[in-house]
């Protein structure tokens, strides 16, 4: 996709991610082209906008951090769905442990006493 790009401009990259994307969605199932878009495409379409319109890099770094994040509670919130588990519950419940261990060391790390 990469050579598509590059010997093709901003055009030919389109093109081919959208032949990946359709071919994705075909092959694999929706539910695997919508991880591959959650954990890899929103990163892509991102970095290639804020490299294209040549933003900083101190604006691109923490922004393409966000679309990161975004992508991967998506991907939570899609697993979550499809195992038909509440995901954001364990996630959160081991988050709110781990605070309370912490909390009880008296900010300590997590070192064994």
């Amino acid at each position: 996709m990469h050579l598509a790009s590059g010997s093709d401009g901003v055009q030919g990259g389109g093109v081919s991610r959208r032949a990946l994307g359709s071919a994705r969605a075909v092959l694999l199932g929706p539910v695997q082209a919508a991880t591959y878009l959650l954990n890899h495409g929103l990163l892509a379409g991102a970095l290639g906008g804020l490299l294209a319109g040549r933003a900083p890099w101190a604006l691109g770094v923490p922004a393409a951090a966000a679309v990161r994040v975004a992508g991967q509670l998506g991907f939570i919130a899609l697993s979550g769905w499809t195992m038909n588990e509440n995901l954001w519950a364990l996630l959160l419940s081991n988050v709110f442990a781990l605070l309370v261990r912490r909390a009880g060391r008296g900010g300590r790390g997590m070192e064994q006493h």
